[in-house]
């Protein structure tokens, strides 16, 4: 298969780690962003969008005379320039692909209209929650993980017993901040703060490789790429409750724990203390097996690519939660919530 990967200029953390997989799984060759993307070819900050080959294609008059060798257009992101460069094709009667929309926007709602405006043979949105309604071809589309990047860490010799950096971006980090902080009169020594005073990206993952347990809250958007940055560092993931549906999820006290507001002090006192050690690697280490099996860059985009192809066949297809082991992320399910959807029957 080959892609036109209609991008933006900014920074798009789900695009690119998208981006990334599907050049793993395809080959470079087979993967083209346009507009040219400076961030995938060698000035991005990040060491997880990796530096790859500038296929040549410049101009729009380069692109258009290619457009046939493409299988699919994927709008990789609903940012302004993206959208005003496939308006601007549709409205020249340019013969495009099949195209295939991504809304990686924070906002739960699907951006149906655009949908109604190109509509794509199928949708992902990448904050997928239990309690929306998507059209029945839309699927999750979560952060992922890029396999380079994850070593093997030292499980033993962590100096650091809690470790948390985020932005002040929503009021639960603060409170969970100052819990903690509360808490830690209990012995255990907390590193935490919301200024990123790291370096580099290196500097803030190898805290994490030095600590025990790594926290991951909620920001701006209901889901955050820390989550899978601590469980990469091999270090035990307590994150709050969300109801966000993924492929594969992460469940709670077999790869992660999940803590609701009344209890984070009691998972963190559990899992410092000397009797919990090896229920404690044993979480991590399953957690970051998970995260290598299922959600790195490479597997995220080899689960797009068969949604994909199942319509590009032009066959029916349907959302099914149980060829993926779709579930919400967390480990509690209100009465309420299964009769909005029926996660494990595979409703719509």
């Amino acid at each position: 298969m080959k892609i036109l990967y209609l991008e933006n200029p900014k920074v798009d953390y789900g695009s690119a780690m998208l981006y990334d997989g599907l050049c793993k799984v395809l080959g470079e060759k087979n993967v083209i962003d346009y507009p040219l993307k400076d961030l995938f070819h060698g000035t991005s900050p990040w060491p997880y969008i990796i530096d790859r080959d500038n296929h040549h294609y410049a101009t729009d008059e380069m692109i258009l005379k290619d457009m046939q060798s493409f299988d699919v257009l994927v709008l990789a992101s609903t940012r302004e320039v993206n959208i005003a460069k496939l308006r601007e094709w549709i409205a020249n009667d340019i013969d495009l692909p099949p195209i295939v929309l991504i809304d990686q926007d924070e906002p739960t709602e699907l951006d149906m209209l655009l949908v109604n405006e190109f509509q794509p043979i199928c949708s992902f949105k990448r904050e997928y929650l239990l309690d929306r309604e998507y059209p029945h071809n839309c699927f999750p589309i979560p952060f992922s993980s890029s396999y380079p990047l994850m070593h093997q860490q030292n499980l033993v010799h962590r100096p650091i017993d809690v470790y948390a950096c985020m932005m002040d971006t929503h009021p639960k980090r603060r409170w969970v901040d100052y819990t903690i902080r509360q808490l830690s009169h209990m012995g255990f020594n907390y590193e935490g703060n919301f200024h990123r005073p790291y370096e580099t990206w290196y500097d803030y993952m190898d805290k994490f490789s030095q600590a025990k347990i790594g926290i991951a809250v909620r920001g701006f958007g209901c889901d955050t790429n820390r989550f899978l940055e601590v469980i990469a560092s091999h270090c035990l993931l307590i994150t709050d409750e969300l109801h966000l549906i993924k492929p594969y999820p992460f469940i709670h006290k077999k790869h992660c724990v999940y803590f609701e507001d009344g209890n984070l002090g009691w998972h963190i006192s559990h899992y410092l203390h000397s009797n919990s050690v090896n229920e404690r690697q044993q979480i991590a280490t399953q957690g970051f097996n998970h995260l290598l099996e299922y959600h790195t860059t490479e597997s995220r985009a080899s689960y797009f690519l068969d949604i994909v192809e199942e319509f590009l066949k032009g066959q029916p297809f349907e959302f099914n939660p149980r060829k993926y082991c779709f579930a919400p992320t967390n480990h509690i399910i209100t009465e309420k919530q299964r009769s909005i959807k029926t996660i494990m029957d595979g409703a719509k």
